[in-house]
């Protein structure tokens, strides 16, 4: 999903990205797909929304942009084993 570059993210606009993200949450789980690779820039409170949505639905990949490149960070919930306390 592109968020238009003439539309601004602020508070007054997370009704529209949350209708948005769920439109595209339902596109993804009807077609099927179990991970979901993320490659995503802008404010930290759309990545939550972002999060909030689709962690329970499939499995979500993130990729970290830094200097031009993204790094695979691994999967948003992480399998954590009993030996981490």
């Amino acid at each position: 999903m592109r968020w238009n570059e003439a539309e601004t993210i602020d508070a007054d606009s997370m009704p529209l990205l949350a209708t948005r993200l769920r439109q595209v949450h339902n596109d993804i789980i009807h077609s099927g797909a179990d991970v979901l690779y993320l490659f995503y820039g802008g404010p930290a409170i759309a990545a939550a929304m972002v999060g909030a949505e689709f962690s329970n639905s499939c499995q979500v990949m993130l990729y970290h942009h830094q200097q031009g490149d993204y790094y695979d960070w691994g999967p948003m919930r992480h399998q954590i084993g009993s030996s981490l306390k």
